[in-house]
């Protein structure tokens, strides 16, 4: 039986790691203890085990440690130079400020990433965690787990669980080398060891485990399709979503079909469906950092609203994945509406490895996603006959656990 540190700063970390019930399923054999934010809404009823202990903490760095960290980031993802930070294009005045000096020069940053750890040194947390023969960081790309990875790393096995299929190239800053980094796909894989390991030399293994949110998705086939589903983004992304709403409700009274909407986790404001007419309802409210809540209910209800739809249709959602995890045709929306510019999000590096991987189709009008739909019906599933070599959904606490060895 091992003692095993799991920090959780972000609600989807809470998700991922202790909804999907792999907390509960290593404490049968390890002793758990969970660090977590105190602004996250905790369902108890996943965390009966005798061998899992709760934590709450507030995850704050000084002002000084935030300042390198926003400096070293910015330098970091210049010298990344991936398409992602390229399209974003961020002309901020602290980017500019932050690479006024000699923006492509490694030793530069390796000097900040010095004073960053010198920053983060913490004695409280050597004498109070050090007698952990494990810790795993679910948000190790940001700087909210840094002083946990950074005083403990050489008093037990440091992992860094990937948070997500996007990180490495969108706002990931791995400071550390650790033991372990577990990632989602061979893809991953490929970016950690060009855009992390090859930037800063470090030797850590990297293992290709699969996505714990998966984990029982490959057990579920029974499929009763009614709807089409359109999974929705969030305001600052898609500004204007409610209008391809009104387009889809349009294409699907064409073709006699129901048109569901399911709202993402992090929006301000759900939009909802009756009778075909959009109205806006208030979401709850969430004091965590992602400014998301999730209950027990979440694994039973996304996969009942996928399972129960045609295909599931979004703006470069990761409930893509999920649909396509589970047997369930997607659809991305690009440029239906001559406003909005929703197309630069499939040229991300993620996102372009995805589509070009499962042939996904990016629809940039009204009459092709009508035609997408169609084809869809007439049981067009090539998307979901590729997405077994992109991610794996089998036995992913197995090989997590593995890969660890606990």
């Amino acid at each position: 039986m091992k003692n095993i540190l799991i920090t959780l700063p972000y609600s989807l970390n809470y998700r991922n790691i202790v909804l999907s019930g792999f907390v509960n399923h290593i404490s049968a054999n390890n002793k758990v203890h969970l660090i977590i934010n105190d602004g996250i809404k905790l369902d108890k009823n996943f965390l009966l085990s005798e061998n899992i202990s709760i934590e709450y903490k507030a995850f704050n760095i000084s002002f000084f440690s935030k300042i390198l960290y926003r400096l070293l980031k910015e330098r970091y993802w210049f010298i990344q130079n991936t398409n992602t930070y390229n399209i974003k294009n961020d002309k901020s005045i602290i980017r500019s400020l932050s690479l006024l000096i000699a923006p492509s020069n490694l030793n530069l940053l390796k000097l900040l990433i010095k004073c960053y750890r010198w920053s983060l040194r913490d004695k409280e947390i050597k004498k109070m965690y050090s007698s952990y023969d494990v810790v795993i960081s679910t948000m190790a790309h940001r700087w909210y787990e840094s002083k946990f990875v950074l005083n403990l790393e050489n008093t037990c096995k440091q992992v860094n669980l990937l948070h997500s299929w996007d990180v490495i190239t969108t706002k990931g800053t791995f400071l550390f080398d650790y033991n372990q980094t577990l990632v989602w796909n061979s893809i991953n894989k490929t970016e950690y060891k060009t855009y992390v390991q090859k930037i800063l030399g470090f030797t850590g293994i990297v293992n290709v485990t699969g996505a714990l949110q998966f984990h029982d998705y490959n057990s579920v086939s029974e499929r009763n399709p009614k709807y089409i589903l359109y999974a929705t983004s969030v305001e600052r992304l898609v500004p204007d979503e409610v209008l391809i709403i009104e387009s889809l409700i349009e294409i699907c009274s064409n073709l006699k079909l129901k048109l569901k909407v399911r709202n993402h986790p992090q929006r301000e404001t759900d939009i909802n469906l009756s009778d075909n007419n959009v109205f806006y309802g208030e979401t709850d409210e969430s004091n965590s950092w992602d400014n998301a809540n999730f209950d027990r209910k979440f694994f039973g209800d996304i996969e009942y609203d996928i399972l129960n739809s045609y295909c599931v249709v979004s703006v470069a959602s990761t409930i893509a994945l999920d649909a396509l995890a589970l047997g369930v045709p997607a659809i991305f929306i690009g440029d239906i509406l001559e406003h909005q510019q929703l197309s630069k999000y499939y040229n991300y590096n993620h996102l372009s490895a995805l589509i070009n991987k499962c042939d996904i189709p990016v629809v940039h009008d009204l009459n092709n996603l009508e035609v997408q739909i169609k084809g869809v019906l007439q049981n067009n599933l090539n998307s979901v006959e590729l997405f077994e070599g992109y991610l794996k959904s089998r036995n992913v606490f197995y090989k997590v656990q593995q890969s660890i060895n606990i």
